[in-house]
């Protein structure tokens, strides 16, 4: 996974909401910290942050 992570320039985050609505927007800024974590660049992600608030 790290591999492809130092490959990726813009990694497709995709969330669905309780009425099954998808919701998938462009990150340019992804970090994978440990084997447990990964940071997200929190940029206009209202409607991805409200999906995984309620899922």
């Amino acid at each position: 996974m790290k591999t492809v992570f130092s490959k990726v320039k813009i990694f497709p985050v995709a969330t669905v909401s309780k009425d099954e609505i998808s919701n998938v927007i462009p990150i340019g800024f992804c970090q994978l910290v440990d084997n447990e974590s990964i940071w997200l660049e929190d940029n206009f992600m209202v409607k991805s942050l409200e999906n995984l608030g309620k899922n």
